[in-house]
């Protein structure tokens, strides 16, 4: 292969690997959007179940039998919802590493298919086609991020 071509290769290589750290911030950062909007949902359901025993309170009754099992309900449903919340933001965080790697991996073979077939540059070594149009930037090799480790333990995030 000619200088240029290795050049060219190598450029395409270090820019899909910049772009995999790339990938990496934004999922971390729909990850942190992730954590505040559990604590956010966490914060909602205290106040509902702080509100419905206010009520209970009020009007005489005791916090057992049916108003224990509305409270029960109450944080029932609201695990739950936590738990979707936590689902969709680690859903989306892991998307955003899977086309990063794809971007990337696409990016690669790309180049070196324009250069194995030797349209990148003619015998005199101008450029033909050098450009990297077809390159869409990628944004990560990995695995994604969790929103937390344990997803299935709800209680592991500390919020009642």
């Amino acid at each position: 292969m000619d200088p240029f071509t290795l050049i060219f290769l190598g450029l395409t290589a270090v820019k899909a690997f910049s772009s995999i750290s790339q990938s990496k911030e934004e999922a971390k950062a729909v990850t942190r959007e992730g954590e505040l909007a559990t604590k956010e949902k966490a914060k909602e359901i205290r106040h509902r179940a702080a509100r419905q025993t206010v009520s209970f309170l009020n009007s005489g009754l005791t916090l057992e039998g049916t108003p224990s099992d509305i409270l029960g309900e109450t944080y029932k449903v609201g695990l739950e919802d936590i738990k979707n919340i936590r689902q969709g933001y680690n859903t989306q965080s892991k998307n955003i590493i899977a086309k990063g790697r794809m971007d990337a991996i696409s990016g690669i073979v790309s180049s070196f298919g324009q250069a194995s077939m030797g349209g990148m540059f003619s015998s005199t070594g101008s450029a033909v086609g050098a450009g990297i149009s077809s390159y869409q930037a990628g944004t990560g090799f990995g695995t994604g991020y969790d929103v937390y480790k344990s997803v299935n333990n709800p209680m592991n995030a500390g919020i009642f």
